[in-house]
């Protein structure tokens, strides 16, 4: 039975993250400047935003599921500004500082995961589609004991992080193949598909209904 759960919840873990998204782009190009621990730290930002709102809808805590969808708006709006902010740092950064960063010895993981955990975080919507997961699926019956959730939303975390270490291995593994002003191209055009992104998600929010 807890096998079951545990499967299933890496399965719901992996459906939510394979969609790369802003958080997607951001990790890869996170792995491919400052190195694997900089990916998996914000993989496992991502992966831990999730499993929040996993516990959220698991255990249906009604408080705080209607304050991220009722301030979603402005929730939405500052997420959309912070990935308007990176896109900008991404292409103002210089070829120095960007690779500079590979040299050193100590990266700021925390900032890094700490980021994506926020960006995550401020797109509530995923709760209603963890929630629809786990109703389609039955994981919310009366009959479903606390216990069996606390598994399912452990197989979501691992289902997520399993995903963001695939692709953080994958790119670390096709980084190395890449010359140094390719890697330099590749991060202007992340750039500019987050600042992109970030406009796209303020615009949606203020414009259209």
């Amino acid at each position: 039975m807890e096998f079951q759960y545990i499967l299933n919840g890496m399965l719901i873990g992996l459906s939510v993250s394979i969609p790369l998204g802003p958080m997607g782009v951001l990790t890869i190009q996170r792995t491919m400047n400052k190195g694997v621990p900089s990916g998996v730290a914000s993989g496992l930002g991502a992966a831990m935003a999730d499993t929040l709102f996993a516990i959220v809808a698991g255990f249906g805590l009604t408080i705080v599921s209607n304050f991220l969808t009722e301030h979603q708006t402005p929730i939405l709006i500052v997420g959309s500004l912070f990935l308007v902010y990176l896109g900008y740092k991404m292409l103002t950064s210089s070829q120095e500082i960007v690779f500079g960063a590979q040299k050193k010895k100590k990266h700021n993981l925390v900032a890094d995961f700490l980021s994506i955990l926020l960006l995550t975080l401020s797109n509530p919507i995923t709760i209603i589609i963890l929630g629809a997961f786990f109703a389609s699926a039955g994981f919310l019956d009366e009959d479903t004991c606390k216990r069996l959730i606390t598994v399912l939303i452990f197989g979501v975390f691992a289902g997520a992080m399993l995903w963001w270490a695939f692709v953080v291995g994958i790119v670390n593994y096709f980084k190395d193949k890449i010359l140094t002003k390719k890697l330099e191209l590749i991060n202007k055009i992340t750039g500019i598909v987050v600042l992109v992104l970030g406009f796209a998600i303020a615009i949606s929010v203020l414009f259209v209904k």
